[in-house]
Parts: structure tokens; C-alpha cells; sequence
């Protein structure tokens, strides 16, 4: 998820959301911030399945067959549903 030059996180988020799904967000705040290190990635991984508890979850991960492939594979060992963005854009324009 490259930022504009100046863009905030949020504001990425948000445009990246809107570009790869063509989906808009209800309310945002900012919950958590991994490094992408292994240790990171684990913990990133910890903290996505605390959170979503026991409620069904989506996990969209941009770049599952590359830059996000370790975050990837952690979350579907922990038994969630992983999709790209790019898929969720196809999907809809069927």
C-alpha cells in the first residue's frame, strides 16, 4: 500500500480501500501497528485473532503472494479466511 508523497496513514488506508475494492469504510481508528519482521508478524497475527475473538472474520492481506506472504501464512495457520484485495474488486464486477 505505497502513500503519496505527505498522504497520512489513515488517508492511505482509506484510498486503498476505495481503489483495490471500491469499498468505503464506516468509522476508522487506528488499532494496532506491526513491525514486519517475524516477531511482528507473529504478533500482528496474536493480535488479529484476539481481536476478531470468536465472531466470523475476513482478513484482506494486499500482496499475500509476496510482500505479505508471512503475515498471510501466519493467519491462515491460526484457521482465518485470508483474501486480496484484488479479488474482493473481481468479485464485485461480476
Amino acid at each position: 500500500m505505497p502513500a503519496e508523497p505527505g498522504e497520512e496513514p489513515l488517508a492511505t488506508a482509506r484510498r486503498e480501500l476505495r481503489e483495490e475494492c471500491g469499498l468505503t469504510g464506516g468509522e476508522w481508528r487506528k488499532l494496532a501497528v506491526f513491525w514486519t519482521t517475524p516477531s511482528g508478524l507473529d504478533r500482528a497475527r496474536t493480535w488479529i485473532t484476539r481481536y476478531v475473538d470468536e465472531h466470523a472474520a475476513l482478513v484482506v492481506i494486499e500482496g499475500v503472494g509476496s510482500y505479505g506472504a508471512g503475515l498471510t501464512g501466519r493467519v491462515v495457520n491460526a484457521g482465518l479466511t485470508v483474501v486480496e484485495p484484488a479479488s474482493i474488486a473481481a468479485a464485485r464486477c461480476r
